[in-house]
């Protein structure tokens, strides 16, 4: 789970965006389609991108003198209806990109990078666009799925932030897997979402109390509780426990139990949104009692 500049230092946009595909966010799609032409991973480069794009777009295709061909297909991009700058980019990593070959001096073809590995690092470059520019949209094996509702967009990407701490590493492999259990297109695991999120939360209070909190969880919080500048209030604390709670009582989560709480779709989004909240708020006040030199163990 990368985190971009904008959402480490707090100036991510408010809105997350559902329905459109911003000219600037065009504008970096295009830059990444040259560097990919540019490094001969494209069939038939740019004259079979202008025939995609004509495709997808649905313009009607005339002929171009061949050194309008690129000015041309930055045009269209930049005019086309949003929603059909998506179907092109599917399309452009279903039909149009291809491994990297290099030949030796005696004409010897060497596969510098699959097609999997040049279609995998074209996924990556359009995710970086869709997370930096906040477009609630995931692109995953050439398809775009829907990351999530906008609130669960905002509490990862802040959770995230916290998670680049070295410390927090472990933390953030739980939070992680949580996540792609949840996004998970083909199969999503809203079970092991839960689990892994509430895991992450333990361990992130373990981490930044030093202590063992596996053992007894609540009482181990607790010991934070109070009214004082420098302890938790009551309430944040027992909504914490309730959360853990939740992993030994839901259906299917930590010990499978039969008739147990509801897990679905809403729950799992849900416990991805708590807990990234309250792993935050603990990460920040832990953080401060450091830098007061308060800390209370």
């Amino acid at each position: 789970m990368n985190t971009t500049f904008n959402q480490r230092i707090g100036l991510d946009n408010l809105k997350s965006i559902s329905n459109d595909f911003p000219q600037e966010s065009r504008n970096a799609l295009f830059c990444i389609i040259s560097e990919f032409v540019a490094e001969d991973a494209v069939r038939g480069l740019w004259t079979s991108i202008r025939k995609e794009i004509y495709r997808s777009s649905r313009k009607e295709f005339h002929e171009v003198d061949s050194s309008e061909v690129q000015k041309d297909v930055k045009c269209v991009l930049a005019d086309m209806r949003w929603d059909k700058v998506y179907v092109f980019c599917e399309r452009f990593y279903k039909n149009l990109l291809k491994e990297i070959v290099e030949y030796g001096f005696n004409n010897d073809e060497e596969i510098v990078e699959t097609e999997a590995e040049v279609k995998d690092r074209f996924e990556e470059e359009v995710n970086n666009i869709l997370c930096e520019d906040n477009i609630e949209f995931e692109f995953k094996k050439g398809e775009f799925f829907r990351r999530g509702r906008a609130i669960t967009q905002k509490n990862t990407q802040r959770v995230g932030s916290i998670l680049t701490d070295k410390k927090m590493y472990k933390v953030k492999k739980h939070y992680n897997k949580a996540l792609n259990f949840f996004r998970d297109y083909e199969k999503p695991d809203y079970e092991n979402t839960i689990k892994e999120s509430i895991c992450a939360l333990e361990l992130a209070l373990e981490i930044l109390t030093g202590e063992n909190t596996s053992k007894d969880f609540a009482t181990n919080i607790q010991k934070y509780q109070g009214k004082a500048y420098d302890k938790i209030p009551s309430p944040i604390t027992q909504g914490i426990i309730k959360i853990f709670g939740y992993r030994g009582r839901a259906d299917g989560v930590a010990h499978g139990i039969d008739k147990g709480l509801r897990v679905s779709e809403f729950e799992a989004e849900l416990m991805l949104n708590i807990t990234a909240s309250y792993i935050t708020y603990l990460y920040d006040f832990f953080t401060k009692l450091e830098d007061l030199d308060c800390i209370p163990f």
